[in-house]
């Protein structure tokens, strides 16, 4: 550190003091840094800081900044009555205040606390369809920890849920699932839930088509189904639905290749046995009229050989690499179920996911 030397000069009056250059520069830094100080301090106290838009523990949704609009008494009323009974673990009427609030002013950061009472309810479908908007919507957008946060609940849920892909000729009027409205998410994707459904196809001047659905937790396929002529019911097409159609043909692909190896090596073993044999009886290949059969045999043990372990290894290969262009369909089976409690920087869960 440079330590600046000061000469005292002899007093001469005010008037004729020698400044030290080194005092005045030191001087004017500090001058600087206080005014950079003040500025900075000014500039807080005009923007709120990020604990004043923190979900507050008696609140459970941010409170709407005055420059962005007015308060809204029912919107309050909604939020405080959310929360209360989300506090108490009543998770029902928790998501039914959280979504009268959300229709009142929606925004990223309502969508998010309707997902995770909807998670907490056990409705995972409502919980994955909130929780992609919460990712997406530009209003009053989630902070970096919020957004963490909820990319891992995403996870969680789609273990939770089976998601469908429909692909229907010709475009249908309307789809009901169990007598209701699907649960569709920003893609067009339907999310069930794990077990047998029924699919209704509505067509103009034509009746209803009927179809049974069976999903499974943690699944995604993906259905084709054209639309029969005059409406009568029929079985949606599954063949190009996955992962099931691929794995399957993949498995049965992969048990004829190694049947088929095994069966070359059983006629190998064979041909070997018979080859010990002709290189007695049969120096050169040139035998005796009366092992002529035998010879013949030899032929064919090794041609089946080598036609079965070519065929095995080229059926194998095909299964193996449907196998593998399988879609994952992974299902949760040790998931904690992890209470979202409110905190002092928002609504969360207790644990790790």
């Amino acid at each position: 550190m440079t330590r600046y030397r000061t000469r005292m000069q002899p007093n001469r009056g005010c008037g004729h003091t020698s400044p030290n250059p080194g005092v005045l520069a030191m001087a004017l830094c500090l001058s600087l840094l206080a005014t950079a100080h003040g500025q900075a301090q000014q500039a807080q106290q005009a923007q709120p800081s990020a604990a004043q838009h923190s979900v507050p523990p008696d609140s459970g949704l941010q409170a709407v900044k005055p420059s962005e609009s007015p308060q809204d008494p029912d919107y309050e009323r909604h939020v405080r009555r959310a929360v209360q009974a989300y506090q108490r673990g009543d998770w029902a009427p928790a998501l039914k205040a959280f979504e009268r609030a959300h229709t009142l002013q929606p925004s990223a950061r309502t969508h998010r606390t309707v997902a995770m009472a909807a998670y907490n309810l056990g409705d995972f479908p409502k919980a994955l369809l909130h929780l992609e908007h919460a990712l997406a919507d530009p209003r009053r957008p989630l902070t970096p920890s919020q957004r963490l946060q909820l990319a891992q609940l995403l996870r969680q849920a789609k273990r939770k849920v089976a998601r469908l892909q429909l692909v229907i000729e010709p475009e249908p009027d309307r789809l009901e699932i169990d007598s209701a409205a699907p649960t569709a998410l920003r893609d067009g994707t339907l999310v069930l839930r794990p077990g047998t459904h029924a699919l209704t196809v509505h067509q103009a001047a034509a009746p209803p088509s009927h179809y049974p659905l069976q999903t499974h937790a943690g699944q995604y396929s993906r259905v084709h189904i054209r639309l029969p002529t005059g409406g009568a019911d029929a079985v949606p097409s599954r063949a190009n639905q996955s992962p099931s159609a691929l794995r399957l043909t993949g498995y049965v692909a992969l048990a004829a290749g190694a049947g088929a190896l095994v069966a070359s090596g059983i006629t190998t073993a064979l041909a070997l046995d018979l080859r010990a044999d002709l290189k007695r009886d049969c120096p050169a290949r040139q035998c005796a009229p009366s092992q002529h059969n035998t010879l013949d045999r030899y032929d064919q043990l090794k041609d089946i050989s080598a036609v079965a372990f070519y065929g095995g290894l080229l059926t194998g290969t095909v299964g193996l690499v449907l196998l593998l262009a399988a879609p994952n369909t992974p299902v949760d089976q040790a998931s904690a179920e992890l209470p979202l409690m409110p905190t002092a920087t928002g609504l969360t869960w207790k644990g790790q996911l």
